[in-house]
C-alpha cells in the first residue's frame, strides 16, 4: 500500500482531475492506463534500428497491475491520445 505521503499526493491529483473533467481540458488524470491508446501512441514512434522491448497493450496492463502500487497517468487528448 501506498504511504500517507503518497497518498495526500495522489489526493491532491485526483482533486485536479475533475476539474480538469469540469472544464473540458485535453489534459485528465486517471489511475488505470489506456493501454490500447497508450500502445497505439508508441507504435507510431518510428524505429531507429536500435533494439527495444515491446511495449503492446499486453505489456502495460501487466506492468501497470502491481497490487502493491498505486499510479496516476496522465494523458493528453480529447478524441485520440495525443500523448502521456
Amino acid at each position: 500500500m501506498p504511504s500517507s505521503d503518497a497518498r495526500s499526493a495522489f489526493d491532491a491529483l485526483d482533486n485536479q482531475a475533475i476539474r480538469l473533467k469540469q472544464r473540458h481540458f485535453k489534459l485528465s488524470i486517471d489511475d488505470a492506463p489506456r493501454s490500447i491508446e497508450m500502445a497505439d501512441l508508441i507504435a507510431q514512434i518510428p524505429l531507429d534500428g536500435r533494439m527495444c522491448h515491446v511495449r503492446d497493450a499486453e505489456y502495460l496492463n501487466w506492468r501497470y497491475c502491481n497490487p502493491r502500487s498505486a499510479y496516476r497517468f496522465l494523458f493528453w487528448g480529447e478524441r485520440e491520445l495525443q500523448g502521456y
